[in-house]
């Protein structure tokens, strides 16, 4: 996995203690710098990039759009935290620029403490997600998108 340097804290968290001793390796790139996502993406063949639309808190924006031809044009998954924008900024698998992957909402905080959120996924990503999400709680529902 290739990581945004820039994450919330208790994303990176979850990076370095949860997955990482899973076995999952994560490296961390400069998002806003596309020569340094480029190199690491050739590098290390990630099979997810994860970013935000809007680094918390230190407002960092890549741009999307180059990021997802990037992991596109490599056949690693996109995956957008967009907590910070909310959809009501930007709707980064609504849009096209981050087609392949999902994106992660959380609408009525971002804390630490909330009790909500959505995770908006492509079809081929979707029942990994689901798979996931069971043995850590139940999801409150889901739907297709129109």
């Amino acid at each position: 996995m290739l990581a945004s340097n820039a994450l919330y804290g208790a994303s990176t968290a979850l990076l370095n203690n949860v997955l990482e001793p899973l076995g999952v390796d994560v490296s961390f790139v400069d998002i806003c710098d596309l020569g340094a996502v480029e190199a690491k993406i050739a590098e290390q063949k990630p099979g997810c990039i994860l970013m935000e639309t809007i680094s918390n808190p230190l407002l960092r924006v890549g741009e999307i759009d180059r990021i997802a031809e990037l992991a596109r044009a490599n056949g690693a998954a996109l995956v957008v935290d967009n907590t910070f924008a909310t959809p009501l900024m930007i709707r980064p698998l609504r849009n096209g620029s981050a087609h392949r992957g999902s994106q992660r909402d959380q609408v009525f905080g971002g804390h630490g403490d909330v009790l909500g959120g959505i995770i908006v996924a492509d079809e081929e990503h979707t029942n990994v997600l689901r798979t996931m999400s069971r043995p850590s709680g139940r999801c409150s529902g889901h739907s297709k998108p129109t």
